[in-house]
């Protein structure tokens, strides 16, 4: 596992969430808004970021979206961009909250989007329509 991860951080784009990293490997990319990694994903990440061979990020340094990314050690980011003003844990905290009220409704469906800066998982949310 360490190598398919270590390959899939090699490829374009350089910066990839714990969870594109799973999805991209045929694991699931789990939790209410589908950016969680499957576990041993998550513990080999963090092997391979304490043994200094990638580096953990807190947003992208290009396009600002805010969340852990992942690089290989030695590529530096490319550009510093202001991330956005809340971090995306409060955001998924807060998105999560609307979720289970059923103010919001997200895809069942976990799907990868891949920016020519980073890649990261998701659902698709929307409010639900409103009665007619």
């Amino acid at each position: 596992m360490r190598q398919e991860i270590l390959t899939v951080l090699s490829g374009a784009p350089e910066r990839w969430t714990p969870g594109a990293v799973s999805w991209s490997l045929g694991r699931e990319a789990t939790g209410v808004l589908g950016r969680d990694p499957d576990p041993e994903v998550a513990a080999e990440l963090a092997s391979l970021v304490a043994d200094g061979e990638i580096v953990e990020l807190t947003a992208c340094p290009v396009c600002g979206f805010p969340g852990a990314l992942h690089v290989l050690a030695g590529r530096p980011p490319e550009a510093d961009r202001a991330v956005a003003p809340l971090h995306v844990d409060e955001l998924s905290d807060v998105l999560e909250k609307h979720v289970a009220e059923g103010a919001i409704e997200v895809a069942e469906v976990v799907e990868l989007e891949t920016r020519p800066c980073c890649a990261r998982t998701g659902r698709a949310w929307r409010r639900p329509p409103r009665p007619a």
